[in-house]
């Protein structure tokens, strides 16, 4: 039994961080902001990585860099937030279900 839980933790748990981290990702990639100072083909390789982004933005002049700097952790931040948030309510849905489940199973006793 116990093999049977460790196997069912391991994969609830990688599926887990894969789902909330192509969210984030996803995020990441569609609200980094295309600044005046910065060409098509550099904003594309920032949304591919943060690590990417701060590359890129080592390159730039101080202004646009700064701006820049401050965009991806705008974005990064919004990526986690929205990722912990969906997390959060599947979390307190979980609860729920097992509070309600529980109520059931007593009733009929």
């Amino acid at each position: 039994m116990t093999a049977v839980q460790d196997l069912t933790t391991g994969l609830g748990t990688a599926g887990g961080v894969a789902v909330m981290g192509t969210l984030g990702a996803l995020i990441l990639r569609t609200t980094l902001a295309l600044l005046p100072g910065l060409d098509a083909s550099d904003v594309c390789a920032a949304r591919q990585s943060p690590g990417a982004a701060t590359d890129i933005a080592t390159g730039l002049d101080q202004p646009v860099r700064s701006e820049f700097l401050t965009a991806i952790g705008e974005s990064m931040t919004l990526g986690l937030q929205t990722s912990l948030g969906i997390a959060t309510a599947v979390v307190i849905t979980a609860v729920i279900l097992v509070l309600a489940l529980r109520r059931r199973d007593s009733q009929k006793q």
